[in-house]
């Protein structure tokens, strides 16, 4: 056969085989898109908090806006928000798990508050001759951070991080603990003390904690649900469902992290609008009895936290009457949200009478039984008050039934503040 004539033969075939290939293309396009028509992707519920304490929900869209139900864009004067897995965890009534998904990890707790989950990649010595600490992030990628930073890491998960006071301390796997100045991280630590250094292999350390002077930190935090908790300087919806977190402290070569609304559950915005949020469960009380109550047991104890790490702070508390709480609340202190409620397995026995004053004020009083469970509070405070006027006093009587009957949760209860620094 001629070649010429075989060359234009093959040449048909393939103009004929590219012609069906694109009309197959085009053909999956229009179907792709007769399908995107036909299932559009569907917003998700965020709980946005406003300066006056209310939560609202929003809706955001694929388009990268965050709209409320009355139509106005949620972000602005937002204090704090939470993704849709934060605002399940907000709604509901009983106890659940901790936020972090991921149980027993390990992580590098920074002295500002930042915490990052993943592992040890090593260490270094920086041009100014300070120790840089390397810390490999899952989804971050490898981090580095001043020592002088880093509050402590853990090294085999769930190991708690011991609080250095006067000198670093190193936890080891046997129970021990050395207590020095660290001036060697590696696959051998190296700990100094009263002149002399002890050679430490890494895998017998559980977990270290360093000296450190507290920290500023930037406007923005975020939770995310890895247990990452993240600085930057502002928070926006994107397009695709997600949020961009610009500036990360941690991260000073990148200028945004972008987060899925699953990935981020939760944010605290509220020095954008001059407003910050106090999680009740970060202020310590002092414990004691109430005045009409003689014990003749048990001494009150403080409220127990429910919820590890979660986001904005807001665990719940479990409270255990007859007790009585005070807190010093900070300058600025104006409201009080959140709410009282027994749990359901234990609300045929319930029988607990609340009080909450700031100072002489009385600002609610109920007793919380079967019939009456849960009690909601919005409590407006006086920012003017100072000293033992401004103390806020939570307390719960002896109920009538003993034992667990005055047994209640403190859900996520939280201070709005005027001013007065980061949240």
């Amino acid at each position: 056969m001629d070649s010429t004539r075989t060359s234009s033969i093959s040449m048909a075939r393939i103009t004929a085989c590219v012609a069906l290939s694109m009309v197959a293309v085009t053909a999956r396009g229009h179907a792709h898109a007769l399908r995107q028509e036909m299932a559009p992707v569907q917003p998700v519920t965020c709980a946005v908090l406003r300066p006056d304490g209310s939560w609202i929900d929003a809706k955001l869209s694929a388009d990268g806006s965050l709209v409320a139900d009355d139509g106005t864009p949620a972000m602005q004067g937002a204090v704090a928000i939470l993704g849709p897995d934060g605002r399940a965890l907000r709604a509901s009534r009983e106890r659940r798990p901790a936020f972090r998904t991921v149980s027993g990890q390990s992580e590098m707790v920074m002295a500002d508050g930042q915490r990052v989950p993943g592992s040890l990649a090593g260490a270094f010595t920086d041009p100014d001759g300070g120790m840089r600490i390397v810390w490999k992030h899952l989804g971050l990628g490898a981090i580095d951070a001043p020592l002088d930073r880093v509050a402590g890491f853990s090294l085999q998960g769930g190991a708690p991080i011991p609080v250095a006071q006067a000198a670093d301390v190193v936890q080891l796997a046997n129970g021990d603990v050395i207590e020095g100045i660290v001036e060697r991280i590696g696959e051998v630590f190296v700990i100094e003390r009263d002149g002399e250094r002890r050679d430490v292999p890494v895998g017998r350390i559980v977990a270290c904690g360093f000296v450190t002077s507290p920290a500023p930190r930037l406007p923005i935090r975020v939770w995310q649900a890895d247990g990452t908790v993240l600085d930057g300087t502002e928070l926006r919806p994107v397009g695709e469902m997600a949020f961009a977190l610009a500036g990360p402290s941690l991260l000073p070569g990148r200028s945004l992290v972008v987060l899925t609304a699953e990935e981020m559950h939760g944010a605290m915005l509220g020095s954008q609008t001059g407003v910050r949020v106090v999680p009740l469960a970060a202020l310590v009380p002092t414990a004691d009895a109430p005045a009409d109550v003689q014990l003749a047991t048990n001494r009150p104890r403080a409220p127990e936290a429910l919820d590890a790490d979660p986001p904005l702070g807001l665990a719940s508390l479990e409270v255990r009457g007859p007790v009585r709480l005070v807190y010093e609340l900070p300058k600025g202190s104006e409201r009080l949200v959140g709410r009282f409620l027994v749990r359901e397995r234990l609300r045929e026995w319930a029988h607990a009478p609340v009080v909450v004053k700031q100072g002489r004020h009385e600002l609610v009083s109920a007793t919380l039984d079967a019939q009456n469970p849960v009690l909601d509070l919005d409590l407006r405070l006086d920012p003017a008050l100072e000293g033992t006027d401004a103390a806020l006093t939570i307390e719960i009587g002896e109920g009538q039934r003993a034992g667990i009957g005055d047994v209640i949760v403190l859900d996520r209860a939280l201070v709005i503040v005027r001013g007065g620094g980061s949240s």
